[in-house]
């Protein structure tokens, strides 16, 4: 389940500011966000990295990718006013990706006292390879 919120007055925090994100939707999902992406098959893990609204703060998700638990993914306590956003990554080491060509990950929401949902306007995944 989710709620889409307008973004065009949505800023990143810090350095840029004055800089409003490209992206006009921002989702607030309540149980879990689920997509399929590609990836090199000769990898040493994959970066996957979210662009999401500070607020609520301590925002918490499981990471799963093909059906196994990776890790707690935790947007820790920032700036908490609501016009700002921020990209963050997490790591998925290579025992969950090697020698795959394609990963479907799940990131489900875990409640806390501090947030009820989790926001995410997009992903990007990085193939991580380690120089010869």
């Amino acid at each position: 389940k989710s709620n889409f919120v307008a973004t065009n007055t949505r800023y990143y925090e810090g350095y840029y500011h004055n800089k409003l994100t490209p992206y006009k939707k921002m989702s607030e999902i309540t149980e879990f966000s689920q997509f399929s992406v590609d990836i090199l098959a000769a990898n040493d893990g994959v970066i996957l990295r979210r662009e999401y609204m500070m607020y609520p703060l301590n925002q918490m998700a499981k990471v799963y990718v093909d059906g196994i638990y990776v890790g707690l993914w935790q947007s820790a306590f920032r700036n908490g006013v609501g016009i700002y956003v921020r990209q963050d990554d997490f790591y998925i080491p290579s025992e969950f990706t090697a020698g795959k060509q394609k990963i479907n990950i799940k990131i489900e929401v875990v409640l806390n006292s501090e947030a009820s949902y989790w926001t995410e306007s997009f992903y990007e995944i990085y193939s991580i390879k380690k120089g010869d």
